[in-house]
């Protein structure tokens, strides 16, 4: 019994395997550079994270010594923001970061009513200091990761840092 020219030509693409690491390309890309997106995302963020720990630890220390001119509280608030940014600025973007000092009294009144405490001031001799950073960390490959799976509203990380310096005796 002859068989129809259909299963006949069926049977023979079955049998060819000219397509096959096209196939297992076209099957294993997507899973491989969304793994790689993946990982990139997340030492990017870690990075981040670095650089705002140093960036503030360093940008603290010269708020609180004072600097050239230690009373001058503005003077010393704006050498703390200009050194954070020029520690900051190649990996952090300006518009997702918020600084923010207070300045109280005593470690106790800090912590029982950090509202009573002076906020953008670095503070006068002896008084403990707040240092905080915020910074919310946008996906690099939004446009890829979230317009791909129909999401409007990409999701973000948010990263903190907070540091409690004493002033030092200008």
């Amino acid at each position: 019994m002859m068989r129809p020219p259909a299963t006949r030509r069926f049977r023979r693409i079955l049998r060819d395997r000219k397509g096959s690491p096209a196939l297992e390309f076209a099957l294993m890309a997507p899973v491989f550079f969304g793994t790689l997106l993946l990982a990139f995302e997340i030492l990017y963020a870690i990075a981040a994270k670095s650089v705002i720990d140093t960036a503030l630890d360093d940008s603290s220390r010269t708020a609180v010594t004072g600097g050239a001119n230690p009373t001058d509280t503005a003077a010393r608030r704006v050498a703390f923001e200009t050194n954070f940014y020029a520690i900051s600025d190649p990996l952090i973007t300006r518009a997702n970061l918020t600084l923010g000092i207070a300045a109280c009294a005593s470690a106790a009144q800090l912590t029982a009513s950090p509202a009573s405490c002076r906020t953008n001031d670095p503070g006068a001799t002896g008084e403990i200091v707040q240092f905080s950073a915020t910074y919310r960390h946008q996906f690099l490959a939004q446009a890829a990761v979230c317009g791909l799976l129909g999401i409007s509203t990409c999701p973000s990380i948010t990263m903190h840092a907070q540091l409690v310096r004493r002033n030092e005796p200008f």
